[in-house]
């Protein structure tokens, strides 16, 4: 049972909505390519994570700056 599967399955009455849920907003998973709403949901949800090892926010990162709607610093 993976580590995903086992915190759902941990969960009275858990569903498979639930375990989707979770794994979607992983930071070991990379979101295909969010639209901007999504991207600034995934860094709002994200917001504590380091950027270096989540893939959720690395992903909203790139659109947001892609549109120049993030600046990263010089």
């Amino acid at each position: 049972m993976s580590d995903v599967a086992a915190i759902a399955a941990g969960y009275e009455g858990s569903s498979g909505a639930t375990l989707l849920a979770y794994s979607a907003d992983s930071c070991d998973v990379e979101p295909a390519r969010p639209t901007v709403e999504r991207a600034h949901e995934i860094m709002q949800r994200h917001l504590s994570c380091p950027t270096q090892t989540c893939r959720q926010r690395q992903a909203a990162l790139k659109v947001l700056v892609a549109i120049g709607q993030y600046l990263l610093p010089k």
